[in-house]
């Protein structure tokens, strides 16, 4: 603060500004680290791993890129649902390799558990035709 201001009491616009700044980018900070802790934690367990899939497939990543119904707002809300599971793949992706390696990881347990729904549905079809 400069020496008028101590007198008055009042900080400059300029202070204000600069003090604003610092918080933002405080904020901002403490914001990601609780974000990349929180797809840490995502990452570290089948059963994280398993929601962030489901996730990804409930939000288009993992489905066909247009809704099968053709009403304008779908394609809004797909888009919104996409973009939120764009973020959260964005901040995987910022984790670096133990990111990579844990969404690799979720891939294949997901893909695993795909193949093995695949599986059952072709016993229990040929099952019927046994029938």
């Amino acid at each position: 603060m400069n020496r008028e201001n101590r007198y008055t009491g009042f900080i400059s616009l300029q202070d204000a500004i600069g003090r604003q700044g610092k918080l933002e980018q405080m904020i901002a900070k403490k914001t990601t680290e609780k974000d990349e802790a929180a797809l840490r934690y995502l990452l570290a367990s089948a059963d994280g791993r398993w929601f962030l899939m489901r996730f990804f497939e409930r939000c288009h990543l993992l489905a066909a890129a247009t809704p099968s119904i053709a009403m304008e707002s779908d394609y809004f809300i797909w888009e919104g649902e996409r973009r939120s599971a764009l973020t959260t793949l964005n901040g995987v992706r910022s984790l670096g390799k133990e990111g990579l390696d844990g969404k690799q990881l979720a891939e294949r347990e997901y893909f695993a558990y795909q193949e093995q729904l695949d599986r059952l549905r072709q016993e229990a079809e040929e099952g019927e035709d046994d029938a």
